[in-house]
């Protein structure tokens, strides 16, 4: 159905899982930098394109000592979305 679909949730380029809630977690990371990425996709797994670019949403972490932010359980949320309607 058009305007319907989930995020492809991404960690150094690498597709992790896909998401249908409004957060998702993300498994303990190594030290050092990552790179967090969610594209939204339609149901056919297409890419949603506005101006012939792909919308999504990207972050730089660095993740310190043994896989964890200091103070923080896992990475935290990554990006609120409706489910299956952008």
């Amino acid at each position: 159905m058009p305007g319907e679909g989930h995020g492809h949730l991404m960690v150094d380029g690498q597709l992790q899982t896909m998401i249908f809630e409004p957060q998702a977690s993300i498994a303990e990371l190594s030290p050092g930098t990552h790179d967090i990425a969610v594209m939204l996709s339609a149901n056919d797994h297409s890419d949603y394109v506005i101006a012939e670019e792909r919308v999504g949403a990207s972050v730089t972490i660095e993740v310190a000592g043994r896989g964890h932010v200091p103070g923080r359980r896992g990475v935290g949320r990554v990006l609120p979305h409706r489910r299956g309607r952008w």
